[in-house]
Order: C-alpha cells, then sequence, then structure tokens
C-alpha cells in the first residue's frame, strides 16, 4: 500500500529592522525620550526635529520639492 503525504511549512524570517522595531515598540515612552534627549546631548550632529504638528502644510510641500 503506497502511502502519500503532503506537507506545507511556512517560514518567515524577521529583518534586522522589524526586530528593532519590534524591541523598541516593548520599551516604554518614557525611557525612549530619555534616551533620545541623552543622545542629542551626547551627539553634536543630531538635532531635534519638530513634531508633525507644528509642521504647516507648505513646509511638507517644500520638503519634497528638492
Amino acid at each position: 500500500m503506497l502511502n502519500q503525504r503532503l506537507q506545507q511549512k511556512l517560514l518567515q524570517k524577521l529583518s534586522p529592522q522589524q526586530i528593532q522595531m519590534i524591541k523598541l515598540l516593548e520599551v516604554p515612552t518614557l525611557q525612549i525620550e530619555e534616551r533620545i534627549k541623552k543622545e542629542l546631548e551626547e551627539n553634536p550632529a543630531l538635532e531635534e526635529g519638530q513634531e508633525e504638528e507644528d509642521i504647516s502644510p507648505e513646509a511638507e510641500d517644500d520638503q519634497f520639492d528638492e
């Protein structure tokens, strides 16, 4: 008697960026804000950006015109 079996396997691997995002989502907001503040103080190449609410629609258009 011939026994046939069909098996299907689904495997998903996470990219390093996806893993980083998952870890970031697990961190409390206060801790993230403290880390950002520390990085801004320690790294002169970084500067704090504007929040989305503060950006006018005209300013957003200007950013993408370049």
